[in-house]
């Protein structure tokens, strides 16, 4: 402090403060890298809890998917769904027009208009607005329909 003109510092005598602005500028300085060095120390706590906390999802959604997993290999036969709108070409065609298992690779088991829910439908039977589609397949199912009926 002595260097910075701040204090005057003699042997038997003490200090005196010789600029009371040097010195209270010197403290504000103090402060500020204080409180940045404070900031950093709250930043890289911050980081590591993220951290800790991304590996807990991770770790969550791993056993999530392998449940899934398991759950689907022994229960195969629990249909996906998608409801029908108008933004989907395939609207008032029958299921023989469309070639929906050829095109799919996937089995629709179930068609639910309003109230009523067809199962087994034919091949005569028609895909209306507000329909909802009930199909099996394997994972790839859900998307190759998607894409099927809604193209764009």
């Amino acid at each position: 402090m002595q260097d910075l003109e701040i204090v005057e510092a003699s042997k038997g005598s003490g200090v005196i403060i010789k600029s009371y602005e040097m010195a209270a500028r010197f403290v504000r300085q103090f402060q500020d890298v204080q409180s940045v060095h404070e900031l950093q120390n709250e930043l890289l706590i911050s980081i590591q809890k993220q951290q800790q906390e991304l590996l807990h999802l991770q770790e969550k959604t791993k056993q999530l998917i392998s449940r899934t997993e398991h759950f689907r290999s022994v229960n195969p036969f629990i249909p996906y769904q998608i409801e029908m709108t108008a933004d989907s070409p395939c609207i008032h065609h029958t299921l023989q027009e469309l070639n929906f298992w050829q095109n799919t690779s996937s089995t629709i088991v179930g068609i639910r208009r309003g109230n009523e829910l067809l199962l087994s439908p034919g091949p005569y039977a028609s895909i209306e607005e507000g329909d909802i589609i009930y199909f099996i397949g394997n994972d790839e199912s859900l998307g190759r329909v998607q894409s099927f009926l809604y193209p764009n």
